[in-house]
């Protein structure tokens, strides 16, 4: 931005002329200011890289293995951009990338030397990997065999198990000193030095969140500048140059991170084929008149992410009855075995049954992801999974369960306590099936971090009270999950009756469209916020009692929700863009 502002100065005079005897002329004089401006100043980011890439080639008489830099790649002859290799630029989409590899094994490892310029202000900095996508691709006789259950058209594993570790490569001298002669023969040298402190951030590559250059800098200098230099980092290139008390980026600095990615030689064959992609992302605002960092990306982190994320769920460590090795061969033979109030761990596996629970237990499965599977048998009116009329207290967590009858999970009536929580709950074919279905009187129920996938559902999720059966329910929390697959042209994707719930944090897939309505609730004491629905038309919530429901803070698929809701819904503010999704 470099905008001339030019203005001058229009005096108008009001003069009285006071004549006294003689004709004369007042004493005057005039003083100019000429050429006045003003001129907005700018940040400007601009970055290079230097990338190398490291394949295991064998093994030191001592067992230490021995490593082999084979280069990030050619040179492309349209752009004269490498892969990881640039000099100083503003970055292209597309064009330039820090990483690129088709065929990464376990033991391979990469560095990359990203170097960070801001002209001409000082800056805030952040670094964040956004926009994850990984895919399966393809299931080969080996993963399978690591992974019994797995599909060529799901989410892969690799993202899971590449390691990324991030460092200030600011040589042996604190700061950063390569201006004009001035050297640091270690500063960006692609190695991390022991003078360098500890990484900035360390850790599987799908859990970076934005991070705040400002706590590695200014914990630089509380470590070796404090009462040694200025506070400003401004040092003349000198020792602690860039290195400044509030953790800002100092104008026309240099500033080295190294950026290691590994895939641990211990990585098993789950991740053949699989892939992952992002965008790396580096962000700079304005420092001076900004201490509260207005205008970054942790404004972003403010908005929450929502729907599932069945990963999160591991099995708990204490179970009190076993199924599979070693235990019991069936589910229902667990639960029949087990006492009230006990939890029944199921192995990996698939099972053909259909379970009962008439006790309060806990029934934890190996996890949702194609390891702990109910298929359901029976295609009469009940669930593969069924709770008893008046059974509470019971936790159902860590499967996918595949409805054959009515539900694929089935409350009967006067359940309390119930937790339903990191499964996938597939609904049968059929336009009248669903994938959880209550009776009535149903009350203090958390339904969490599911994912509930629709087959031609008229009803994929439909809790009941007074309005369907006369027996109000009350109290039944949907948080975190994720509604997809297909529902049929008139169907809906959650129906509840219970009043005093909250619908919050969920995400409504774009396949799920509906001439009814996505949500059909009938308490306008149930709240609806913060979710997503991502279908960019149609009735997206259904008031079917007279008060006014809340349904606020939602992203409603486009910018104009007034033609999303059906009777009273209080549907202002919403949100402009749709919330980050797990």
């Amino acid at each position: 931005m470099n905008k001339r502002v030019l203005f001058s100065l229009s005096i108008l005079i009001a003069a009285v002329a006071v004549v006294v005897g003689a004709t004369g002329a007042f004493f005057s004089d005039t003083e100019t200011s000429t050429g006045n401006i003003f001129k907005a100043g700018s940040i400007d980011l601009k970055v290079d890289s230097e990338c190398h890439y490291y394949n295991l080639t064998g093994f030191e008489p001592t067992g230490e293995p021995v490593y082999t830099d084979v280069g990030c790649g050619e040179i492309d002859s349209q752009t004269g951009v490498g892969i990881g290799n640039w000099r100083m630029t503003d970055l292209v989409d597309g064009v330039h990338k820090f990483f690129s590899f088709e065929d990464i094994k376990p033991g391979d490892w990469g560095e990359d030397t990203i170097s960070l310029h801001v002209f001409d202000n000082d800056a805030w900095g952040w670094f964040t990997v956004r926009g994850l996508s990984d895919n399966e691709n393809d299931c080969t006789e080996p993963e399978l065999e690591a992974e019994p259950n797995c599909k060529a058209d799901e989410d892969g594993e690799l993202d899971e198990a590449v390691l990324l570790t991030i460092w200030l490569d600011q040589g042996t001298i604190p700061g950063f000193q390569n201006y004009e002669g001035r050297i640091d023969e270690f500063e960006g040298d692609n190695v991390w030095q022991p003078e360098e402190g500890q990484p900035l951030e360390s850790g599987y590559i799908h859990k970076f969140d934005p991070f705040d250059l400002s706590l590695v800098l200014s914990g630089a200098y509380n470590l070796y500048c404090r009462g040694n230099a200025d506070p400003s980092g401004h040092n003349n290139y000198e020792f602690c140059h860039g290195l400044a008390e509030d953790g800002r980026m100092v104008g026309s600095t240099t500033y080295y991170f190294g950026v290691k990615w590994e895939l641990p030689i211990e990585t098993g064959n789950n991740v053949q084929t699989d892939s992952f992609s992002g965008d790396m992302e580096f962000v700079v605002v304005q420092h001076r008149n900004n201490p509260t960092k207005l205008g970054g990306p942790e404004a972003e982190l403010e908005r929450p992410l929502i729907g599932a994320n069945l990963g999160r769920y591991s099995q708990p460590s204490s179970c009190d009855v076993i199924v599979g090795s070693g235990g019991e061969s069936t589910i229902q033979a667990g639960v029949d075995v087990a006492s009230a109030g006990q939890t029944v761990c199921v192995d990996a596996g698939i099972y053909d049954e259909d379970v009962v629970i008439n006790k309060s237990l806990t029934l934890a499965g190996d996890g949702a992801g194609a390891t702990s599977i109910i298929n359901g048998q029976s295609t009469a009116y009940v669930g593969a999974i069924t709770v008893s009329t008046g059974v509470d207290n019971v936790t159902i967590e860590g499967f996918e369960i595949n409805g054959a009858g009515q539900a694929a999970i089935y409350l009967v009536e006067n359940n309390s306590g119930i937790t339903i929580s990191s499964n996938k709950l597939v609904s049968p074919s059929g336009s009248q099936k669903n994938a959880l279905l209550s009776g009535g009187f149903q009350s203090n129920n958390t339904i969490i971090n599911n994912e509930f996938v629709g087959v031609g559902a008229a009803q994929l999720v439909y809790i009941n009270g007074a309005a369907s059966v006369s027996k109000a329910s009350d109290n039944v929390d949907f948080t975190y999950n994720t509604f997809s697959g297909t529902i049929v042209s008139g169907g809906i994707a959650l129906g509840n009756e219970a009043g005093n719930s909250t619908i919050t944090e969920n995400v409504f897939d774009a396949t799920l469209t509906s001439t009814y309505a996505i949500l059909d609730l009938w308490e306008d004491t149930i709240v609806v916020n913060t979710n997503n629905f991502n279908s960019v038309s149609g009735t997206k919530v259904m008031n079917g009692d007279t008060g006014m429901l809340d349904a606020e803070n939602n992203w409603w698929g486009d910018n104009d929700p007034s033609n999303n809701v059906s009777g009273n819904v209080d549907y202002d503010p919403w949100e402009s863009s749709a919330y980050p999704e797990n």
